[in-house]
């Protein structure tokens, strides 16, 4: 049997109606049931999956492991598969800390650009010593700061970033570092 004027509101959405109705006394019915349409479209619509390709980090190493002295030489090992092929693709690194003024963001290079087909991958990077001296003091007085690896496409789109917090601090008069690995 078809019903012909039929409410087009379902009854678990008459509650929000109402609700709307109450807060927003001056708008009309039409308006009020427009805005709530609208609104359990985005909820679908946020439900499925995020769009573009789908990158699964399973394992990192980092060299050295742990506690090291700030200036040390970095090396970064991640396994990740996608479901997608991603060509001329890198991986970007940068480490990134909160002063009191600004936020300051030190590029630490990145790795060539490779065709990733559909599959298990492994990428590698590695970042020179750093020279203490020439790193700013409100850099080197911070605490906390943030590593990132972003796997970054051609146009310069950003597919994953994998995020890294470091801490910083002074033993027995030298700048120590601690990454924290993610996946621990």
């Amino acid at each position: 049997q078809v019903l012909e004027n039929q409410d087009p509101l379902l009854p678990s959405s008459k509650c929000y109606f109402f609700l709307l109705q109450s807060l927003f006394p001056c708008l009309s019915r039409e308006v009020l049931s427009h805005l709530l349409e609208a609104s359990m479209a985005e909820e679908e619509e946020d439900t499925g999956p995020p769009p573009g390709p789908v990158v699964d980090v399973s394992a990192i190493a980092l060299s050295p492991e742990g506690e090291s002295r700030f200036e040390d030489p970095l090396d970064i090992v991640m396994n990740f598969s996608t479901d997608t092929t991603l060509d001329s693709f890198c991986w970007r690194f940068s480490y990134t800390v909160d002063t009191s003024r600004k936020r300051k963001i030190i590029d630490l290079g990145s790795t060539d650009l490779v065709c990733y087909p559909e599959g298990a991958h492994q990428m590698a990077f590695s970042a020179p010593g750093f020279d203490i001296n020439a790193v700013p003091n409100d850099i080197r007085t911070q605490v906390n700061g943030l590593l990132a690896c972003v796997l970054t496409g051609p146009n310069g789109e950003e597919v994953m970033t994998v995020n890294m917090v470091v801490q910083l601090y002074m033993k027995e008069g030298m700048l120590m570092r601690f990454i924290f690995n993610p996946l621990d």
